[in-house]
């Protein structure tokens, strides 16, 4: 009997980590049940932390061309399709190892992740993220007793 797993939910994803909120949670969950018929194990991924704000996601395509190979970003997922166009010529295979199967993958981006780039490098496709935070958003520091207090105010015009 094979064991299926029906559900890949993994809170060490460091894309998860940044999000925060039950309604993310909720959001999450929905993709996976709408998503869980298309999970596969190919193919292969890397998920590497470049830097502080900064990763990048790896896949092996080999045997893929950049025009093969379609990625867009929908709602905070970022879905990588592949499909190998059909030649013409019939090539006569000893062996086929490579596989170039029709195949999709998609990834839950956090709140304010931005795809910044991507290329194929050496059969990889190498997706490269990075965190931008709104500055509106971003903590800021409150310096207190820089204005005069109500009171103050108060007292002055008092003694006018």
């Amino acid at each position: 009997m094979v064991n299926r797993q029906l559900f890949s939910f993994d809170l060490n994803d460091p894309f998860f980590k940044h999000s925060v909120g039950f309604d993310r949670l909720f959001n999450q969950l929905d993709v996976i049940n709408n998503n869980h018929h298309l999970e596969s194990t190919y193919p292969p991924y890397n998920i590497i932390k470049t830097g502080d704000e900064t990763f990048s996601i790896e896949l092996a395509v080999a045997g893929f061309t950049k025009e093969e190979i379609d990625v867009e970003v929908k709602q905070n997922v970022i879905t990588v399709r592949g499909e190998k166009k059909e030649t013409e010529e019939k090539e006569t295979f000893v062996h086929k190892g490579i596989g170039t199967r029709k195949f999709q993958r998609a990834f839950t981006l956090a709140d304010y992740v931005e795809v910044v780039e991507g290329d194929i490098v050496n059969g990889i496709l190498v997706l490269m993220f990075e965190r931008k935070v709104p500055e509106a958003m971003k903590p800021r520091k409150i310096e207190l007793g820089l204005k005069e207090s109500p009171k103050d105010k108060l007292a002055e015009f008092l003694t006018e």
